[in-house]
């Protein structure tokens, strides 16, 4: 039943978080005090919110039970509670159920345009509903294995309802992470797009989807205009939206606007103070302006979430590396090859360290990324060794390629290039204009 107990909860957490003037902690930051189920004080202090609800999801036969409480973190009083019994065919109405009576009991007088907001039901296909939930559970895990999942799991949701509005923006977020990451083709942002497009015919009102429409126009299709237009709806519809901050991050680098990014970075991880994504990517901002200590600083944290966080410790090396610290940087690229079960790799590292320098790595990582077609991570060493034609070079296949090189206009490793009128004319041509 985790996949139920977790969608229920995101799903309450997220419509409770449109409220005006109440924050609500994000069910990521909330999970990780799963096992103080029965600490709702303690857990609540550590968290420094005036209230937490608690909830257990029980199945018998074909129905649901469901009993909550909110408790005053101060005084471990009751505020409110309540056991509810539905079919398994109702679960979308549960959910709904509970954010109505949890949001009067925090706001008796909801106006009538917000209430029905809050509560408003994104289908009535059980099957469909819990398809949905199946495909958040996995997409929150962020691995390229879950992403799988989490396609297929929204797949068969907009099959069994093909006007389910959020399952549709779910799978075009699925479709836009694939692609960035290069767990697939561009071909995914296609589909994104479309996908996206289709969840706001559906549901103007979904931030979700104004995200995922948000993430192809810059990774992609490099429509700015419309990608900054989407950014700002999501916020406004869902202003305590992490993930939206992410992106507005995000767009605030490409941008070349590194001190919007830091402020975007830093509201996510208010949000969601738990979360390694939204800790590395502050990480990584404060890198790219430039602060290396405040970004060796925070990746620590990062990893003192999960230790293993192998995008953490390649933004620690490429902190190292610009502060000349190579046998530091070294150490973390033999890490990361490491975590990615990479040994022989690992040990080659350390041989070229030896034996090379780190020119030398320099040029067995820009060999090894052009192989690989990650032409903007080969123009990046190229640069830095002062190969500039190589590394002007390395960019123009990332752009014919289609792919994206959203730091191009802060990234440190590509300084030396930023005096060479060819800089400016590829910044010309992909949008981004100084």
């Amino acid at each position: 039943m985790d996949y139920l107990g977790e969608g229920i909860s995101e799903e309450i957490t997220n419509s409770l978080a449109r409220l005006p003037n109440l924050q609500v902690m994000a069910r990521s930051t909330v999970s990780h005090y799963k096992a103080r189920q029965d600490d709702p004080q303690g857990v609540g202090h550590d968290l420094h919110v005036d209230a937490v609800l608690t909830g257990r999801v029980l199945e018998h036969d074909s129905e649901l039970n469901v009993e909550t409480e909110l408790v005053n973190v101060v005084t471990g009083a009751q505020l409110w509670g309540e056991r509810y019994t539905r079919s398994t065919k109702d679960a979308s109405l549960l959910q709904a159920a509970i954010t109505r009576d949890v949001a009067s009991q925090l706001r008796p007088r909801l106006s009538g345009t917000v209430g029905r907001d809050l509560v408003r039901v994104g289908t009535k296909d059980a099957e469909a509903y819990q398809l949905y939930l199946k495909g958040r559970y996995h997409f929150e895990k962020w691995t390229p294995e879950d992403f799988k999942a989490a396609a297929e799991f929204f797949e068969k949701a907009v099959a069994r309802d093909p006007s389910y509005a959020a399952a549709y923006a779910g799978l075009a977020n699925v479709y836009a992470n694939q692609a960035y990451y290069g767990i697939s083709g561009h071909e995914a942002f296609e589909k994104g797009r479309t996908l996206a497009q289709r969840a706001l015919e559906l549901d103007p009102q979904n931030p979700e989807a104004h995200i995922s429409l948000a993430s192809v126009d810059m990774f992609y299709f490099r429509n700015f205009t419309e990608a900054e237009g989407e950014v700002n709806k999501a916020l406004a519809l869902d202003p305590s939206f992490a993930y939206a901050h992410l992106v507005a991050s995000w767009f605030a680098l490409e941008m070349g606007r590194i001190q919007e990014a830091i402020t975007e970075s830093r509201k996510a991880v208010e949000l969601d103070s738990l979360s390694p994504l939204y800790n590395n990517m502050l990480g990584e901002m404060y890198y790219f302006q430039r602060d290396y200590n405040h970004a060796i600083e925070q990746q620590k944290i990062t990893l003192g979430i999960n230790p293993k966080y192998s995008d953490a410790i390649a933004s620690l090396g490429n902190a190292y590396q610009q502060m000349k610290d190579y046998k530091q940087a070294m150490e973390q690229w033999i890490t990361v090859a490491e975590l990615n079960g990479n040994e022989a790799q690992a040990r080659e590292l350390g041989e070229i360290f030896v034996k090379s320098g780190y020119n030398g790595y320099l040029r067995f990582y820009a060999k090894q990324s052009e192989a690989e077609g990650r032409y903007d991570d080969a123009a990046q060493s190229r640069a830095m060794l002062g190969e500039k034609d190589v590394a002007f070079a390395d960019l123009e296949r990332a752009v014919s390629a289609g792919d994206h090189i959203d730091t191009i206009k802060l990234d440190p490793a590509l300084d030396d290039l930023r005096s060479d009128p060819r800089y400016a004319d590829l910044l010309h041509r992909i949008g981004l204009v100084q």
